[in-house]
């Protein structure tokens, strides 16, 4: 994960913020499943769409 921080700043100099964040939570989708991981009864809290306003 050392080099997520180094992706994310790359993409928003290319002014792609959006693929920024994707490719961040592509990255450390493993890390938060091990400390976050599904159970029975979770809810889907947050929008499955992404708005980004610049």
């Amino acid at each position: 994960m050392a080099g997520v921080a180094k992706r994310v700043r790359r993409h928003i100099r290319r002014q792609q913020p959006e693929q920024s964040l994707l490719r961040a939570l592509e990255k450390t989708a493993a890390a938060f499943a091990r400390y976050l991981p599904v159970q029975d009864g979770d809810i889907n809290e947050l929008p499955d769409r992404l708005d980004i306003d610049l």
